[in-house]
């Protein structure tokens, strides 16, 4: 497209079957089939959806009187293309920062963060004490907001699941024990580790969460704490 110009954006391929598949019986006799692909980005597939609802198959095809807004809006679709892409390399390039070092040793998640939550850092977090047990990105997303809200800083979930880790070392067993009854993602793992770790917290964010899903979150904390105790009273 020339560089005065806005409107449809994509890439268009035309492919053909691979000599070396035409040998088998499933694909013998299609050599001759082509078949075009088109690439394009989310935001040029709306534009041309909406460019067909309206008839219009190419630029001269757009009445003069339109033709103005047309390519108005063609170049702010552009521009969002291009500031998401760059959103998505910044995101990369953020995540990326993140500590690879031993977790527990490092401050430069809370000091990156400005000791405020977000949803890459969370994940981090938890892909790290408990990378085998599935995420909630609904729930993940309502943690982020109580622990903002209470003014938790990453370091301090940090310092929960080391803590837990070592005064019940078999906690994974309790909570996944409970699975069929409770099912535990990510998000509840860490609920559950905070709330052991810190009743004022648990305290405060219980009573804004369904009764039921509370009762769950404080059978799994009971019987993790039983297990506590008695690892103490073995001692």
């Amino acid at each position: 497209m020339e560089p005065d110009r806005f409107g449809y954006r994509s890439d268009h391929y035309i492919v053909t079957l691979r000599d070396s598949w035409l040998q088998g019986l499933k694909y013998r006799g299609l050599g001759d089939i082509k078949a075009e692909i088109q690439v394009r980005t989310i935001l040029m597939h709306g534009w041309a959806d909406i460019e067909h609802k309206f008839g219009y198959k190419q630029f001269e095809d757009v009445p003069p009187k339109l033709r103005r807004s047309s390519c108005r809006l063609s170049a702010l679709l552009e521009i969002a293309d291009e500031l998401f892409d760059n959103m998505r390399e910044e995101r990369e390039e953020y995540i990326g920062s993140l500590p690879s070092i031993p977790i527990a040793e490092s401050h430069i998640i809370s000091e990156g963060s400005n000791n405020h939550f977000d949803m890459d850092v969370l994940q981090f977090i938890l892909d790290h004490y408990i990378p085998s047990i599935p995420g909630d990105e609904v729930l993940n997303s309502v943690l982020i907001n109580k622990f903002n809200e209470e003014g938790l800083r990453a370091k301090d979930l940090m310092d929960a699941f080391e803590a837990i880790n070592k005064q019940i070392p078999n906690i994974n067993d309790i909570l996944l024990a409970t699975h069929e009854q409770i099912p535990i993602n990510q998000g509840l793992y860490a609920l559950i580790v905070m709330a052991i770790s810190n009743d004022m917290f648990w305290e405060q964010i219980r009573k804004d969460l369904p009764e039921e899903f509370s009762n769950s979150v404080d059978q799994l904390k009971t019987k993790a704490m039983k297990k506590m105790t008695k690892r103490r009273t073995k001692r």
